[in-house]
C-alpha cells in the first residue's frame, strides 16, 4: 500500500473520522500553488491543476475533470485509487464507499462553502481539522518560499492602484460593508499594481489584502 495514504489513514482514530478530503488548491484558493502546497500531487503523483482526493478506510477516491482523466490514469498507482470524473461528483454514488454515519474530516483553511456543498448529498458529517493531516504526514517538506515583491509599472497595468482601491471601497459602501477580504494571489496582484515570485513560473505573490474604508492591509 502505498505509504502516505496509509500514513494519513493512522491519523483516522486521533481526530475520530472515517474519511479525509484532499483539493489540489492551496489556502489561498489558487490552481497555481507553490511546492510546498501541493499536497495532492504528494499523495498521489499527480501533476495536473485539478483533482480531489477522498481517502476512505478501504479505498481512495480521485476526481479530476476531463483534461486530466488520462494523465491520471498514467500518474496513479490504480491498484490504490479509483479514477472519476469530478462532472460526476454531485450524483456520486457515495453510499457504495461511505456509511451513513460516517464523518468526513478536512481543512477548512483550503475549502470554500461552495465547495463544501460537493458533499450535501452525502448522508454523513463533515468534521473540521485545522492541523492539516498531510503536512503532519509529509516528510521533507519544501520551505514556504517568500519572493521580493516589485511594482508593476502603470504603463503596463493600466490602471494605478489607488484608483483599483478606490472602486473597492465604492462596493464596501454600497453593501454597509466594512472590510473586504482578498486571498486569490492574481486578484491581489491586479489591485495592488504588484508583482513577485512565490509561485514557480508565474509572477505572483501569495498572501492576503484587507481592505476597510480607510485603510489597506497586505500580509505576506
Amino acid at each position: 500500500m502505498y505509504k502516505p495514504i496509509n500514513a494519513i489513514r493512522e491519523l483516522f482514530g486521533n481526530y475520530k473520522i472515517d474519511a479525509y478530503i484532499v483539493p489540489s488548491n492551496d489556502e489561498y484558493l489558487s490552481e497555481y500553488t507553490p511546492e510546498n502546497a501541493k499536497r495532492l500531487q504528494y499523495l498521489t503523483n499527480f501533476t495536473g491543476s485539478n483533482g480531489l482526493l477522498v481517502i476512505c478506510k478501504d479505498t481512495a477516491l480521485f476526481f479530476t475533470d476531463g483534461r486530466y482523466l488520462d494523465q491520471s490514469r498514467r500518474e496513479l498507482d490504480l491498484t490504490i485509487f479509483q479514477i472519476f470524473n469530478i462532472k460526476d461528483i454531485t450524483n456520486f454514488l457515495w453510499h457504495n464507499y461511505l456509511h451513513n454515519d460516517s464523518i468526513l474530516g478536512y481543512d477548512p483553511k483550503i475549502f470554500t462553502n461552495s465547495k463544501l456543498q460537493i458533499f450535501a448529498k452525502i448522508k454523513s458529517r463533515l468534521s473540521q481539522i485545522s492541523d492539516n493531516l498531510v503536512d503532519q504526514i509529509w516528510q521533507d517538506r519544501p520551505l514556504v518560499l517568500r519572493s521580493k515583491i516589485y511594482i508593476h509599472q502603470l504603463e503596463f497595468a493600466g490602471q494605478s492602484d489607488s484608483d483599483k482601491i478606490a472602486l473597492c471601497r465604492e462596493i464596501l459602501t454600497k453593501y454597509s460593508a466594512d472590510t473586504m477580504i482578498v486571498t486569490a494571489p492574481d486578484s491581489i496582484c491586479w489591485l495592488l499594481n504588484l508583482r513577485a515570485s512565490d509561485i514557480p513560473y508565474a509572477p505572483l505573490l501569495l498572501g492576503k489584502v484587507l481592505v476597510t474604508i480607510d485603510q489597506l492591509y497586505l500580509f505576506h
